[in-house]
């Protein structure tokens, strides 16, 4: 059992719970006492599930959760879920930092980059990655930048574009951002990856390429940040990262998920514009074969 009454972040369910707790009733409190103790139990539950363990009715848990502000029980099991992956990741992190075993460290390194990606999962919203593969074939130029580890996830991410004809270019070193960015313009979209969305090159070339009229998107775990505030699209991923071994960044698999995602939505709406296209095209063909001038 994990208790999760402690976690420091703001405005997540648990702070909620622990601002309202001393307005609710008994049975609320009976629902909060569960939630908070048992949150690694609840986000595998239904709300039948959920109301048989606290001993309430299933509208009595829908009424919790509009009263801590979500709209009902699957939009606070998603946050809690998110809260539930990003503490036990944590937690992953600081059994590998203390271990002295080789093969305990890299199996911690496994999971909490499972948990990770899990995390990404929770917090992906699909009609944003629907909007961004939409944007991306409207474009006439895609251009992506990341700065070596992320340039290595842009770098599969701009072959897989290349492969459903997306004409692309893509930068990781400060020479190469500023090549591509003079070929920004009115048709184009940008990717940015970024850590700390607040490095000089990369905020520079974003702004010249905003500036230039192309469709800025950000993938970054600084929602905060200098680069975040230039994005027409901004994607936020899971902030935690792990330095345990020199050069390896779980956080990178995160921004390839993120890349695969929109590569995905971006390969079946091209798929289905080119059925559309070639079921026109045998339309007019079938049509022209058998039209017959007039006697």
């Amino acid at each position: 059992m994990t208790s999760y009454n402690d976690n420091p972040l703001k405005d997540n369910p648990f702070i909620r719970i622990q601002k309202k707790y001393d307005q609710f009733h008994k049975k609320e409190k009976d629902i909060a006492d569960y939630i908070l103790k048992e949150a690694d139990q609840m986000i595998y539950q239904s709300v039948k599930e959920t109301a048989l363990k606290c001993g309430v009715a299933e509208s009595s848990i829908v009424r919790f959760c509009k009263a801590i502000g979500y709209s009902g029980y699957s939009e606070l099991k998603t946050e809690v879920a998110k809260e539930a992956v990003s503490i036990q990741y944590q937690q992953e992190i600081l059994k590998a930092e203390n271990s002295d075993s080789f093969p305990e460290q890299l199996g911690q390194i496994f999971s909490s980059t499972v948990m990770l990606l899990d995390q990404a999962r929770l917090q992906m919203d699909y009609d944003q990655i629907i909007r961004t593969a939409d944007l991306i074939l409207k474009s006439r130029l895609l251009l992506i930048y990341g700065n070596i580890y992320s340039g290595q996830s842009g770098f599969i991410f701009s072959e897989r574009m290349k492969s459903i004809n997306v004409p692309t270019f893509i930068a990781w070193d400060h020479i190469s951002m500023k090549q591509i960015s003079i070929m920004a313009s009115t048709d184009c979209a940008a990717i940015f990856l970024s850590h700390s969305g607040a490095s000089k090159d990369t905020l520079e070339n974003a702004s010249l390429a905003k500036s230039r009229g192309a469709a800025i998107i950000v993938l970054t775990p600084a929602p905060q940040s200098p680069l975040a505030r230039l994005a027409d699209i901004l994607i936020t991923i899971p902030s935690v990262d792990v330095s345990i071994f020199k050069d390896y960044y779980p956080v990178e698999t995160a921004f390839s998920l993120i890349l695969t995602a929109i590569y995905t939505a971006a390969s079946r709406q091209r798929r289905h514009d080119n059925s559309e296209s070639t079921e026109k095209f045998e339309t007019e063909v079938i049509n022209d074969a058998f039209e017959f001038p007039e006697m």
